[in-house]
């Protein structure tokens, strides 16, 4: 518990970081938006992007340790996911593999936590290159030029980067010491053993059979039901006799249907059958007040 509470508190504090980022790349399209009226927010946040990428482009170094760095972060997720099915589906097929679940669990933990303290690190370097490049960049452009960043955000930037990129190195150093000296749970199993699986199928046959039997009895007793119903009721009514004993329309009144009106009818009256069926299946001895009429009216097509 107490490593979930520490776990939180570091992870809010991450996030407030984050948020305090936004705040100060806002605050600075405020500023730009004060004298570039003109111009929408998107604009003057597509502009300072590209402003800042050709200056990265100019810098070989600094571009490599950007490369670099999205590539342990990836690193970092695919080994944090590895470590998260380990964790929450892990395969026990025998003992051996029940001794190293929790070997692979901690590895995974420990890469990961390696790949994002790398990735924080070049990001906090390059980073600092960018404060430093954008202070010397202020020097040749105005207070009113779209690519000024006054020097207060920017030192304000770089001290909220370097708290984010500690929260997120504390949470690693934490996950992983955590792993290796037992304070995390122990991985939990996705199947059971090999000679546990080896009874199931015969039990599952077992019961499979069983259930085949019961419900072909039910079946059978519900068919002997419903025939001695049939046997022990002879005043049923069925559809087809209230069809038969329907007369015939005028041809007139035929002609006056149109094609909605024939597949309309045509509907009601397999429903009135399905109905009956249904009814009759059910074991109950009045059928559903469904009105005959529509059975003289499908006898005019």
């Amino acid at each position: 518990m107490t490593i979930l509470i520490m776990t939180g508190v570091l992870l809010i504090a991450a996030g407030f970081c984050g948020v305090r980022l936004y705040m100060l790349q806002a605050q600075v399209v405020e500023l730009q938006l004060n004298t570039h009226k003109m111009m929408f927010p998107s604009q003057i946040k597509a502009a300072r992007r590209a402003y800042f990428r050709g200056l990265l482009r100019e810098a070989y170094q600094q571009k490599l340790k950007r490369n670099w760095a999205i590539g342990f972060i990836v690193v970092a997720v695919i080994a944090a996911g590895f470590a998260i099915n380990v964790q929450f589906n892990a395969i026990a097929v025998d003992e051996l593999g029940n001794g190293l679940i929790p070997l692979m669990r901690n590895v995974a933990i420990s890469a990961t936590a390696v790949a994002m303290i790398s990735a924080v690190l070049l990001g906090l370097s390059l980073a600092n290159w960018q404060m430093q490049t954008l202070s010397q960049a202020n020097q040749d452009h105005d207070a009113t030029d779209l690519y000024f960043t006054p020097q207060p955000v920017l030192t304000k930037q770089l001290l909220w980067r370097r708290e984010l990129g500690l929260a997120i190195s504390a949470i690693s150093v934490l996950l992983t010491l955590s792993a290796w000296v037992g304070w995390l749970p122990d991985p939990t199993p996705g199947t059971v053993k090999i000679q546990n699986s080896a009874v199931q199928p015969s039990s599952t046959t077992s019961s499979s059979s069983s259930a085949t039997t019961a419900s072909s009895t039910t079946s059978s007793s519900a068919s002997a039901g419903s025939s001695s119903w049939q046997r022990t009721d002879p005043n049923t009514e069925y559809p087809i006799d209230a069809m038969k004993e329907a007369k015939y329309a005028s041809a007139s009144a035929v002609k006056a249907l149109t094609d909605s009106d024939l597949a309309s009818l045509y509907f009601l009256e397999y429903w009135h059958l399905t109905a009956f069926k249904i009814v009759k299946r059910q074991g109950m001895r009045k059928l559903v007040d469904i009105p005959i009429k529509w059975s003289k009216m499908i006898k005019m097509c």
